[in-house]
């Protein structure tokens, strides 16, 4: 008698063949599955008219799968967070991502440039959630920030230094409910059976 073949197999209790991604909408890109883009988010100009613009880079699988945010430097003092980006951002596991992983090396320029917590109008950013699209300078980056980038995410990371706890998750505050939906692991986004 011969072997039967896969397809003969009962498929009760078989895992469900991974979906397609469709193209990942961000800040007004379309990003194509199994695509990397990196680009500038215009947040706010100086009053000497010099743009404080935000890095973002995406990266997204050709599965279908959740949507993490990676930021960091929302202190612009606070650089552990910076380097944990441009090391993950070569992780080989990223050729089996299974969604969308977007990236914000440094959320607060102005804060990096001149190695300070506060941007020019000495308001902490990380103080002004979700922002108002009139306000402070610091007001308009976070209204910015949240709606063309955190507002759509199903889990935010962000990577805040601080001396006495080397992480502090979250955007401190402003809660982000209903943006998270269950994603436990940042092992989600990546293929379980990569070794």
């Amino acid at each position: 008698m011969s072997k039967p073949s896969i397809e003969d197999q009962p498929v009760s209790g078989a895992a469900k063949k991974p979906r397609p991604a469709r193209p990942f909408e961000i800040a007004g890109r379309t990003v194509q599955p199994g695509e990397r883009i990196q680009f500038d988010l215009p947040t706010a100009n100086l009053f000497t008219h010099t743009p404080l613009n935000m890095p973002i880079e995406v990266i997204h699988g050709r599965t279908a799968g959740p949507v993490l945010l990676v930021c960091a430097a929302i202190h612009g003092d606070e650089l552990n967070g910076v380097e944990i980006i441009r090391r993950a951002r070569s992780f080989t596991a990223l050729n089996k991502l299974r969604g969308t992983l977007v990236l914000v090396p440094v959320v607060n320029l102005f804060g990096f440039i001149h190695q300070s917590r506060y941007l020019p109008d000495r308001r902490d950013l990380n103080r002004c959630f979700p922002g108002n699209e009139k306000g402070s300078i610091a007001s308009r980056m976070a209204n910015i920030f949240f709606d063309e980038i955190v507002k759509h995410k199903h889990q935010v990371f962000d990577t805040t230094g601080k001396a006495a706890v080397p992480f502090y998750y979250g955007l401190h505050n402003y809660a982000l409910s209903g943006a998270s939906h269950g994603i436990q692991n940042v092992s989600d986004f990546l293929d379980a059976t990569a070794n």
